[in-house]
C-alpha cells in the first residue's frame, strides 16, 4: 500500500511540474518581417526522388525529400497513375518514426479510370521522417511500404517554396544556390502541381512565382488554396502585375508590397531582384508553446496559462504531513496502547484513506471537465464574410476526451520542432480535419494553435446621430472595448453586450496587448489587428468566439481575443 501512495503522488505532482508564474514576460515574438539574415541571402535546393510503392495497373510513387519548415506542414507528395487502371478510391496512411512525434497522417483519394494525380498530404513537421502505405483495389498488385524523409530546417533556416524549376528561383533573386550550407532551403514545384490544401504549405517562409503569367493558370482549388495561405500568414512574391493574381481581391499596389490578412504580398516587375529581407518572413501568426525545458521548469520561469496544470503544492504538502504524522507519532501511540499486533492494521488503513483523499480531492478539484483558456486574434473579412483568425487554446484534462474534428479551413498548429516538447496526434484528412484520441492525453497540460479561415456575417455597425456616434456589437460575444477610426475620429465603448447598442466616447488611450498569452502571437500579427485606420475597428472581446475548439466541451478558464476590421455604416 505503501507503494501505491507513493505512485499516486508521483503520478499526482508530476501531472504538471510547471510552476505558475504571475508576473507578465516579455513579449519576445517575432516582428513581422523579420531582420534581414547575417551575411548575403544564401540558400540550397531541397534533392527529392522517387519511389514506385506498387507494381500492378495502378501504379503509386513516392517523392522524398522535399524541404519541411520548423513550423505547420510540409507537402508529402505522391503520385496515383491510373491510365491504366478502373475508377477507385486510394487510401493513404503516412506514420512517423516513434522518435519523430509518433503519430499518423490519413487521407483518400478518388482517381478516375484513365487519370493521373499527384497527392499532397499535409505533414505536421514533427513527422519528419516515416513510412507510408497505401491501399486500395487489386490494380494496385503489389503494395510496398514506403519509406520516406523530409528537407529539415534547422536553426535560423527558413523553408521556400518555388513555383518553378531550380533555374527559375535563381534567376528572380539573382544569387547563384550554395554548394554547402545555407540559410534557407528552398523547394521547386511546377504550378500545376501547386497543392489544393493551403494546409500542406502553411509554415513555408515564401511561396514564389518568378515567372510572369505562371500564376493565371491554376486551378480555382489551388488559387483558393493559395489564398488562404497568404491570408493565414504565408509571404507571397510575384513576377508581373497584379492582374497575374487571380483571387487575390482587394489589391492596390501595381507594384510593391502590401499586406493581406495576416500575410502579405509582393508583386516585382520583370528583371527586380528582391531584397534578402523580402524573401524572409515569420509564416505564422501563432507560435504556441511545448513543455517547457528542465531548467525553466526547476528556476520557476516556466509559464503556463491554466492553473489546473499547476500541481497545488500546499494542498499536497498538506496531506503528506498528515500522513507522515499518523504513521510516525500515531503508529508510537497506536502500539502502545493496542499493542504492536495493531500496526499491520493501522499502517495499510492510513495509507489506503490517504490514498483515497489524494485522489477524491484531484476529482473535486478537477473533475472531468475539460479546461481551457482560448486567445485570438481575427482579421474580419467583411466583402467574403470570412473570418480569419489565429488561436490558441490551453488544454488540461483528468481523462482525455477522445478525437476532435475541425471544419475545412482550419489548420491545426502544435509546438515548433525544435521545443522540447514533441506534441504530436494522429491527423485524419478524409472528412474535414478530425485528430486521433492522442489529441489531449488525460493529465497532461497541452497547447495547440489554430489557423482558420472560415465563413462568418460578424459586424460592427456604427451610425451618426447628428452629433453623436453609436455602435452595434453583432460579433457573437460581449465586448469589454470597441474602438473606431471614423470620420478622422478616434472613438471608444465599452462594456457592448452582444446584439447591443451603444453610444461611442473621444478614445483617450489605446487598448493593451495581449492578455497572459501575448508571447505566442509574434508583435507584426499584433499589429495588423491592433491598428486602426479609418473606416476601420477593432474589439477586445470577452471570450474567443472565432478559435475553433474542434467540437469538444471546454470550461474556459480564461478567453480573450481582439477583432479587427472594417466598420459597417
Amino acid at each position: 500500500m505503501s507503494e501505491l501512495l507513493a505512485t499516486l503522488l508521483v503520478v499526482t505532482l508530476a501531472r504538471s511540474p510547471l510552476p505558475a508564474v504571475v508576473e507578465d514576460e516579455e513579449d519576445v515574438g517575432y516582428a513581422t518581417p523579420l531582420a534581414a539574415q547575417k551575411g548575403p541571402f544564401s540558400y540550397y535546393f531541397a534533392q527529392t526522388n522517387r519511389s514506385e510503392l506498387t507494381d500492378g495497373r495502378t501504379r503509386v510513387s513516392l517523392e522524398s525529400g522535399f524541404a519541411m519548415p520548423q513550423e505547420g506542414y510540409a507537402p508529402l507528395r505522391l503520385t496515383v497513375d491510373n491510365r491504366e487502371g478502373p475508377e477507385q478510391t486510394v487510401f493513404i496512411e503516412y506514420r512517423s518514426n516513434p522518435g519523430r512525434g509518433g503519430g499518423s497522417v490519413k487521407a483518400e483519394v478518388r482517381v478516375k479510370a484513365g487519370e493521373a494525380q499527384t497527392v499532397a498530404l499535409p505533414v505536421p513537421t514533427l513527422f519528419s521522417g516515416g513510412s507510408v502505405e497505401v491501399r486500395g483495389g487489386s490494380s494496385l498488385g503489389r503494395v510496398n511500404t514506403g519509406h520516406t524523409y523530409f528537407t529539415q530546417t534547422y536553426g535560423e533556416q527558413r523553408a521556400i517554396l518555388t513555383l518553378s524549376d531550380a533555374k527559375g528561383f535563381q534567376g528572380f533573386t539573382g544569387v547563384e544556390p550554395s554548394t554547402s550550407s545555407a540559410d534557407n532551403v528552398v523547394a521547386t514545384l511546377e504550378p500545376a502541381e501547386l497543392p489544393t490544401d493551403a494546409t500542406a504549405f502553411v509554415g513555408f517562409a515564401a511561396v514564389v512565382a518568378p515567372r510572369q503569367g505562371s500564376l493565371r493558370g491554376l486551378s480555382e482549388a489551388q488559387r483558393q488554396a493559395l489564398e488562404r495561405y497568404v491570408l493565414s500568414g504565408g509571404h507571397l512574391l510575384a513576377v508581373g502585375t497584379v492582374d497575374d493574381l487571380a483571387g487575390f481581391e482587394g489589391l492596390s499596389l501595381t507594384h510593391g508590397e502590401q499586406p493581406y490578412g495576416f500575410g502579405t504580398v509582393a508583386v516585382f516587375e520583370p528583371g527586380e531582384h528582391p531584397q534578402g529581407d523580402q524573401l524572409i518572413r515569420q509564416a505564422l501568426p501563432v507560435r504556441p508553446k511545448g513543455l517547457p525545458p528542465e531548467w525553466e521548469r526547476r528556476n520557476g520561469r516556466a509559464k503556463v496559462l491554466l492553473p489546473q496544470a499547476t500541481a497545488p503544492l500546499g494542498t499536497f504538502l498538506l496531506i503528506i504531513g498528515l500522513f507522515t504524522l499518523a504513521i510516525g507519532p500515531g503508529s508510537i501511540w497506536v502500539a502502545r496502547r493496542r499493542g504492536p499486533a495493531a500496526l499491520l492494521f493501522s499502517i495499510p488503513l492510513t495509507a489506503f484513506l490517504t490514498s483515497v483523499l489524494l485522489i477524491g480531492y484531484s476529482l473535486v478539484a478537477d473533475g472531468f471537465t475539460v479546461h481551457g483558456a482560448a486567445y485570438g486574434i481575427t482579421w474580419l473579412d467583411r466583402a467574403h464574410n470570412r473570418a480569419v483568425t489565429a488561436g490558441l487554446t490551453a488544454y488540461y484534462a483528468n481523462l482525455a476526451p477522445g478525437a476532435a474534428r475541425f471544419e475545412y479551413g482550419t489548420a491545426l498548429i502544435g509546438s515548433s520542432s525544435t521545443s522540447g516538447d514533441r506534441v504530436a496526434t494522429s491527423l485524419d484528412f478524409r472528412d474535414g480535419l478530425k485528430t486521433g484520441n492522442d489529441f489531449l492525453p488525460s493529465r497532461q497540460y497541452r497547447e495547440w494553435g489554430s489557423v482558420s479561415v472560415l465563413p462568418s456575417r460578424a459586424r460592427v455597425v456604427v451610425k451618426k446621430d447628428g452629433a453623436r456616434y453609436t455602435v452595434m456589437n453583432a460579433l457573437g460575444a460581449k465586448a469589454r472595448r470597441i474602438e473606431v477610426n471614423v470620420d478622422g475620429q478616434a472613438l471608444v465603448a465599452e462594456d457592448v453586450k452582444d446584439g447591443a447598442e451603444t453610444t461611442l466616447s473621444e478614445r483617450t488611450d489605446g487598448p493593451e496587448p495581449l492578455f497572459t498569452a501575448k508571447d505566442r502571437f509574434p508583435r507584426g500579427a499584433m499589429s495588423r489587428v491592433l491598428d486602426v485606420s479609418d473606416g476601420e475597428f477593432v474589439a477586445e472581446l470577452d471570450g474567443a468566439p472565432f478559435v475553433p475548439q474542434g467540437g469538444l466541451a471546454v470550461q474556459l478558464a480564461q478567453s480573450v481575443s481582439y477583432v479587427h476590421g472594417g466598420v459597417d455604416r
